[in-house]
């Protein structure tokens, strides 16, 4: 579902990647959490679990830290 929706490229069984244009960290956090929320409601529809979940903006290598809201 997350591959249609953001154009996305399954890199291995562990890595996909994903595109979304934003205009400022402010509409990228609003993005990432509309993501993480459909993520979790997949896992739950799977009757699945996450475990492990991060996230990294490609352009500047910065990892999105779920837990702290924000980038590292």
């Amino acid at each position: 579902m997350l591959l249609t929706s953001y154009q996305g490229q399954k890199l291995n069984d562990n890595e996909t990647r994903i595109a979304i244009q934003f205009t400022d960290d402010a509409d990228l956090k609003e993005q990432i959490d509309e993501i993480l929320t459909e993520i979790y409601q997949i896992a739950d529809f799977r009757n699945c679990e996450i475990t492990d979940l991060s996230l990294q903006e490609e352009a500047a290598g910065r990892y999105w830290d779920e837990c702290d809201g924000g980038w590292e």
